[in-house]
């Protein structure tokens, strides 16, 4: 990203606490885990390993997300905002993520939906997009009830490395942040910088969990 054409990052304050007192990032829970000798075939060590690189992976985008993950924590393993340049304020965000060997079903956008009954109080009269993370392709049924709901919503399919590899939303989603947003993230991988600096969004997301 052009150092000269970036966005300039000011995160809102956080309005949940994270998921953990023991980690806030993927190397502070590999830390923890090698502490707490967690196997890392575990259910719980899977799925929070997934969290943190979907969360890090995001931030090459302009999303500062913390993970939220944990017992009954409404379906919202990650919350934050979204920063592009051509939005009046941050775009609050909630992301669920789901790490597995088969696909998701359309289901698993009605249980992104639900979600949205548990964000925080501050944001009930904002617009929040609302994020389906998985390690498998959105499947045509997954798609067409994406596009079925009146909320925004959008659908990542990011490896469990971090490469992101798909990335798409409904007319809602797009609605709420102006159809520049196609066109813009098209010229992104075309190489114009729309997107805030990573290391700086990162630097001003530890900095808010720092705050806590």
């Amino acid at each position: 990203t052009s150092a000269t054409n970036v966005a300039p990052v000011e995160i809102p304050r956080l309005l949940v606490k994270p998921g953990s007192p023991n980690h806030n990032s993927l190397s502070t829970y590999l830390e923890y885990a090698a502490r707490t000798k967690l196997r890392s075939d575990r259910t719980v060590y899977i799925g929070t390993h997934y969290e943190y690189t979907a969360a890090e992976a995001l931030q090459r985008l302009g999303f500062s997300l913390i993970r939220t993950g944990m017992k009954n924590d409404a379906g919202i393993d990650l919350i934050g905002h979204w920063m592009l340049s051509f939005l009046r304020e941050p775009m609050p965000i909630i992301v669920q993520c789901k790490a597995r060997m088969k696909t998701c079903s359309p289901e698993a956008i009605r249980e992104l939906e639900g979600a949205f009954r548990s964000v925080p109080h501050e944001w009930r009269n904002k617009d929040v997009l609302g994020l389906l993370i998985s390690n498998q392709k959105a499947t045509e049924g997954l798609r067409r009830q994406m596009y079925l709901c009146p909320r925004p919503l959008g659908f990542l399919q990011i490896g469990k490395s971090g490469t992101i590899t798909q990335f798409v939303w409904n007319r809602a989603a797009t609605d709420r942040a102006s159809r520049t947003v196609v066109s813009d993230i098209q010229l992104t991988w075309m190489g114009t910088p729309i997107f805030p600096d990573s290391a700086q969004v990162a630097r001003e997301t530890a900095r808010r969990l720092a705050d806590i």
